[in-house]
């Protein structure tokens, strides 16, 4: 069942994302939330980014599997802002970005 999750992304020594939860001081909650690297890659997420999304459950692994907002701003909000420190260029003209609001 999917379930609404709020964290910031954080990358580990592996390379891969997790999803942390602030409020726990970012320590581990048991359960890591996993971002796929698909999911990052089509919302260009980063290192440090508050996210709002839904999770799917995948042979016993929490994924996030949609973006619904990064920083407070929709995805669609992103896309047709002006750029801003917090978004580069690139990722406002990210038409794959689209995916995470799908």
């Amino acid at each position: 069942m999917a379930e609404t999750v709020t964290g910031v992304i954080t990358k580990t020594s592996t390379g891969n994302f997790i999803l942390r939860d602030p409020s726990r001081s970012f320590r581990r909650a048991g359960r890591d939330i996993i971002v796929p690297f698909a999911v990052a890659r089509s919302c260009a997420l980063c290192n440090g980014a508050a996210v709002v999304g839904s999770t799917r459950s995948d042979k016993g692994l929490t994924l996030l599997a949609k973006v619904e907002s990064i920083a407070g701003l929709s995805v669609e909000d992103i896309k047709t802002s002006p750029p801003s420190p917090l978004f580069s260029d690139s990722i406002l003209k990210n038409q794959a970005c689209s995916k995470c609001v799908s």
